[in-house]
């Protein structure tokens, strides 16, 4: 009776004991491009944690930290299961709401380009903005100022102009200036056009792959034809700086160039071209 009534004491402290280190409590951080990071309680005989975050998966690991990204704000509500070593069963659940503010960090960018099927004043820009929800203000450098994703300007006169582009969404703000060197042909309108360039033929991109990036010695362009292309690397503000050509899988040496972004121009036997940037 007396074994008996010992085994039923320690089986119950047992219990208390278990119960007592079982605990699915966290914490949650929360950073301003909506990445949650919780926390849980640190116990040593949990074997798994079950993270549930509403709109999002739920994770089934054996760490007691969880990450994840929100991409819209609003509040949510994040759950935290965790499994005792011992039983190997649900001991403790706990939810806690958190609130997403701005979920998508937003990043204003751009570069332009000289269009080579256009006048010698004509030049191709490329949005490169990134966030959800975007809103554009662009302002040109020279007292005037647009909207819109991929606009269009057109300069009274040639000279360097600092083009800025400011985007907004989800609660984010970002700001891009760039200085631009508008070709000085004489007897020209010089103008910047936002979207698709204007050739009527064009190599697909999805047949050249251009590597590493960013890149510092060498720069290799692979082509799935077994054909000569021209290579053209311009400034960001349309000045060429190298000139030379590849065939299938070669590099070129980029040594010489200073650190920056640049401009890649691929041209075919027949004449059509692709554009890539890549950073040195």
């Amino acid at each position: 009776m007396k074994t008996k009534l010992l085994l039923l004491v320690l089986f119950a402290f047992a219990s208390v004991k278990m119960q007592a280190q079982c605990s699915a409590t966290f914490t949650t951080n929360v950073n301003p491009n909506g990445v949650v990071t919780c926390a849980g309680s640190a116990v040593a005989n949990i074997m798994l944690h079950y993270w549930s975050f509403d709109g999002g998966t739920t994770f089934i690991c054996s760490q007691q930290n969880a990450t994840y990204t929100y991409t819209t704000p609003g509040t949510y509500t994040i759950c935290h299961k965790v499994v005792d070593s011992l039983t190997n069963i649900a001991c403790d659940s706990t939810c806690n709401s958190v609130t997403i503010t701005s979920a998508l960090p937003c990043n204003a960018s751009f570069y332009i380009y000289p269009d080579s099927l256009g006048a010698p004043s004509t030049y191709i820009g490329v949005n490169t903005s990134t966030g959800g929800g975007l809103t554009y203000a662009w302002d040109w450098g020279d007292g005037s100022t647009g909207t819109g994703a991929n606009p269009s300007h057109t300069y009274a006169a040639p000279g360097v102009y600092v083009i800025c582009l400011t985007v907004t969404g989800n609660g984010c703000t970002n700001t891009y200036c760039d200085s631009s060197t508008i070709n000085k042909t004489a007897n020209a309108m010089y103008s910047v056009t936002f979207g698709t360039p204007t050739s009527t033929s064009a190599i697909d991109k999805e047949s050249i792959h251009i590597y590493p990036n960013p890149a510092t010695d060498k720069l290799f362009i692979e082509a799935a034809t077994n054909q000569t292309y021209q290579v053209q690397v311009y400034t960001t503000n349309g000045t060429k700086v190298l000139s030379t050509s590849v065939k299938n899988k070669q590099s070129i040496h980029i040594e010489a160039l200073s650190s920056s972004m640049y401009i890649l121009k691929l041209t075919d036997a027949s004449g059509k071209s692709t554009y890539s940037n890549f950073t040195k």
